[in-house]
């Protein structure tokens, strides 16, 4: 009996317990190998927010923004990248070979290295030369 006193009591707590509230903006932030500018430019139609990039190329900021795909743009090249609040991530790219050393990790990796991977390929299967 004690055993389903303990056992029912637990599942209660358990069961209280609210859930804690998802942050409303995405958190990005990341490295750039020789950056191109001191900036990094995220938009989409309706939606413009420029990022610092320190010296040593570090950056980090936090956008409230609607899901889907923006462009991020950082003085020379673009990219693709899927945002939805609550994501916490990270960038790490080489501007010498933009398209092929851009890599995510955090929150919302998966969906982005996915999108990465497409441009490269796109890139080999459209070849614009």
């Amino acid at each position: 009996m004690k055993k389903i006193i303990i056992l029912a009591t637990a599942l209660a707590m358990v069961a209280c317990q609210e859930e804690q509230p998802k942050k409303d903006y995405a958190s990005f932030s990341g490295t750039i190998t020789n950056p191109s500018s001191d900036s990094l430019l995220v938009e989409r139609r309706g939606f413009k927010k420029v990022i610092a990039v320190k010296a040593d190329g570090t950056f980090s900021d936090t956008l409230k923004v609607a899901p889907g795909i923006y462009n991020i743009y950082d003085g020379s090249e673009s990219s693709s990248i899927f945002l939805k609040n609550g994501y916490d991530l990270k960038l790490s790219m080489n501007t010498i070979e933009f398209d092929e050393s851009i890599k995510y990790t955090g929150e919302g990796s998966e969906n982005n290295n996915f999108l990465a991977q497409k441009a490269l390929k796109e890139e080999k299967v459209f070849d614009k030369d």
